[in-house]
Order: structure tokens, then sequence, then C-alpha cells
């Protein structure tokens, strides 16, 4: 819920919150008996104080615009009169569209108010000080090729950087990618999206990593798809809960992203990944997979993906490339049968024509660049060495209830705390006034969401404040289990 507050206003600011939740209720925006968020929800969306919230409360229960209902809630009063008749009815059909509100309002609140936070281990991305500045390749592309500002370029993207990647795979992921079997998209998340949009509607099954990434959930969940949890708990877990949806009714798509997973860093052996592809040519499914870092290990050997084994056109590969060099180049890649491909690349037309050749052009010269791989060894010391910190100060001044292990790769951290805690309570009522945020696990699951689970990225936070942050994070834990 927006409600517009400035703080330099002589007027309360609990009135400010009561005067905009009034006009929200007579433009028929919330309709009658629609449930409003509670203290503490509405709390966190505005950066207020949970007494704002209640006085704002307070002063619209008085206005009779609210009622509270003991053990339910607050709702909008039924009564209220001034409403336009047709704005139930209106408000009534938007309400009924799900918006899959558990993750959007909780992302959003971790985007808009928790990552302003100066401890952020939420963000699952390179810190400004370990991300590649292409400064002076960006300052001569606009000044020799000025076209890149003005142009669109082909949909299924730039021919130079469809030749980098190609090399680009073919060194750091080990297998060849002809050009005519990858399409550019603005971000991993567009790739899953077209995907699902293209491929899946209402009839058809898709199992799903449990926990997983977010984007895919929702991305799934907008095609009307059927999701099915898929098992990540072990390895064996994974191939076991495939084979028994198979016996009962084959999936249409599985979504993996089994070369150090997001959220939880599991991996997925040569010999798992073969016996996954085998699986799929029996059963006619086809695997999503999604590789963020696949080629930032801790150790020597570098994991292949499942793609790399893939002879019969079984999996559709998303690489994205904001994970290695920073969020901001919105450049990935979505790699499949040249079928799947033509399909992908005539519904990007009708989203966004194309990528932005800036961006394309961009990203081709920082691939040929002959920096590539002192940056990603740069990126590999970096992040073990900061697991290796956090492991530390885990053993050192973490509860022993609680359970994590530190993956071979990857940026994330998957913890568990005992059954009866919320990480939501903690991140929400504790975290937040000591700087914190984190990415609440519950929101990883498609279905059946376990809230006493979390993730923490180690990767965002510059070293200045890093084991700080980390130490904070164990005293708040700590803190909530008493």
């Amino acid at each position: 819920m927006f409600i517009s507050i400035d703080k330099h206003k002589k007027e309360p600011l609990y009135k400010q919150v009561a005067s905009g939740i009034t006009d929200k209720i007579l433009s028929g925006e919330l309709s009658l008996n629609m449930r409003l968020p509670s203290v503490r929800e509405l709390s966190n969306m505005l950066g207020l104080s949970h007494m704002t919230i209640v006085k704002a409360y307070e002063l619209l229960e008085k206005d009779r615009m609210i009622v509270k209902i003991h053990g339910k809630g607050v709702f909008v009063n039924s009564s209220v009169s001034g409403q336009d008749p047709g704005a139930e009815m209106i408000s009534a059909w938007y309400s009924s569209i799900e918006d899959y509100q558990p993750r959007g309002l909780t992302l959003n609140l971790l985007k808009n108010t928790l990552s302003k936070k100066k401890f952020n281990m939420s963000y699952s991305m390179l810190c400004e000080s370990q991300s590649f500045k292409p400064n002076d390749m960006l300052s001569n592309l606009i000044s020799m090729q000025p076209d890149s500002l003005l142009a669109y370029t082909d949909t299924s993207g730039d021919p130079a950087l469809k030749g980098a990647f190609s090399s680009y795979v073919s060194k750091y992921r080990g297998f060849e990618l002809p050009q005519d079997n990858m399409i550019v998209v603005s971000g991993t998340q567009q790739g899953l999206s077209l995907m699902a949009s293209v491929f899946t509607s209402s009839k058809d099954l898709v199992m799903v990593e449990s926990p997983t990434y977010t984007g895919a959930i929702d991305a799934f969940k907008s095609s009307g798809a059927l999701i099915k949890p898929l098992d990540v708990s072990s390895p064996r877990a994974l191939i076991n809960n495939v084979l028994r949806q198979c016996d009962q009714r084959p999936p249409k798509f599985i979504y993996i992203t089994p070369n150090y997973s997001n959220p939880t860093g599991y991996c997925l052996s040569k010999t798992e990944r073969l016996e996954l592809l085998d699986i799929a040519d029996a059963f006619n499914f086809h695997i999503i997979e999604d590789d963020p870092w696949g080629e930032i290990p801790f150790e020597k050997e570098t994991v292949l993906p499942t793609k790399a084994y893939d002879s019969n056109e079984r999996v559709v590969y998303l690489k994205g490339m904001s994970k290695v060099f920073g969020a901001g180049y919105r450049v990935s890649f979505l790699c499949a049968s040249k079928d799947i491909v033509r399909a992908v690349e005539k519904a990007k037309a009708q989203q966004d024509l194309g990528t932005s050749l800036l961006s394309q052009r961009l990203m081709a010269q920082v691939i040929a660049s002959g920096r590539v791989d002192a940056h990603i060894k740069s990126i590999g010391a970096f992040i073990r060495k900061r697991m290796s910190i956090t492991e530390k100060i885990f053993k050192e001044s973490l509860d022993k209830d609680v359970t994590y292990s530190i993956p071979k790769g990857g940026f994330n951290i998957w913890l568990r705390l005992p059954d009866n805690i919320s990480t939501e309570e903690i991140l929400f009522s504790q975290a937040g006034d000591k700087g914190i945020s984190f990415l609440p696990g519950a929101i990883c699951y498609p279905v059946r969401p376990r809230h006493n689970e979390l993730r923490i990225s180690v990767s965002y936070i510059e070293d200045e404040d890093f084991k700080l942050a980390v130490l904070t994070l164990c005293q708040i834990i700590n803190k909530s289990l008493k």
C-alpha cells in the first residue's frame, strides 16, 4: 500500500497516514470489508514507527472508516458511506487477481526499505568494489559507435555479443554453443518469463526447486501452470522426486539451479546430471537450467553445467552475466534448440524489440577485453575469503541450534533456525533496527513455506563492514532463540 508521507509537513504523520487510507477507501481503491495490513506490516511498508500506525488506525476507527476484529485483523468498515457505487465492484475485481502478495510484499520491503540498511545481506550480487568497471570501454564505445545509443538491433541479439558469448561459454562453461541456438535477453528474469509465457499454461505441470529463486516461482505462476515442489535437500532427493512425479504425471519443465544453487548452494555431480538427462529423455520433458555463477567456484575444478552433457537438446540454459560482472549490465542469454529460440524470439519482439544495443556491445567488449580471467579469479578469491570469515564467526558466535552449510560456490549461505522461530519476525522487528537485512526463506518456497529459514549473501557488503555485519546477525539470531 503506497501512501504519500511528507515528514517535513506540520501535520502529524499519523494523520497523514489516516488521511491517505481514508482517500483510498472513499475512492474505492480499498474496497468495503477488505483486510488492511497489520500494524507491523504497514509500519515496515511506510518506514514509520509502530506507534504512528497505531494512532492512525485509532483515528480511522474513531471516524468509522475501519473496524478491528480481535484475532483477525483490521478491515475497511462495510458501512462506509460516500464510496463511489461502482468502486466496490471494480475493487473487488482487482483484488481477485492473484498478485503473489507473500513474495511481492517481502521483496518490495527488501528493495525499498531494508536494502537501504547499512548491513545489506539480502542482495545476492557483487559489491561495488568487486564489480567489473568498464569506464574506458564505455567512453570509447559511445565515441566510436554512437549508433549503440540510437539504433535497434536484431531481436535475438547483436552478432558481436553472440560471438563473444560463444567463446566465453566454450572457455568458462565447457561446451560449444552455436549462435543460432541463443537469444540475448534483458536479464535471466526475462528469459524465465518468456519461457513461462510461451510454453506453459494452466494445462501444464512445472517442477520447481523448493526452495528456489523467487523469480522462477512468480514467472510460472503468472502463466497459470501447476507448480510442484522439487525436493533439493540432497541431490539424490532431487532425482528421486523427479522420478516419483514422472510415474504419476511427467512435468513439461523442471527448473533447477544446480551449479551452487540459489538459495541453498547445492550442486549436482556429473553422474546425477546424466541421470537427470536420461529421465528427461525417457519422459519427454525439458530442463530449465539457471547458471548465475557456475564459473566462480572456490575449488580449482570448475563444475560443468548440465547443458554441457546435453546431446538431445533437453536443456534450456539460462546464463546471466550480472553476478559475474555487476548487477547493472542486464545482459543474459537463453540457449536452447533452434525451435525454442525462434519461439522465444517472437515473444521477445512483442515485449521490448530487443535488449539495449549499448549494453550488448559493452558486454561484448568486456568479454573480449582480456581482463575476464583475472576478474573471475579475483571474485573467486574474494568470495572464498568471505565464506571463510563467515564460517569462523558462525562457529564462534552463532547458537548451536542454528544449522547451515558453507557451499563450494555461489554467493549465499542458507541457515535453518529451530522450527518455532519466524525469520520474517526477526527481519522486521529486530534486524532492521540493527541495520541488517537478509532474505526470509519462506518466499523461496513455491508451496508449504518454511518460516524458520533465511538466506544471506556474503558478496554485497564492503570489507570495512562485513565482519561486524555477520557478528550482528549472530547476535540478533541468538537473541531470538532465548
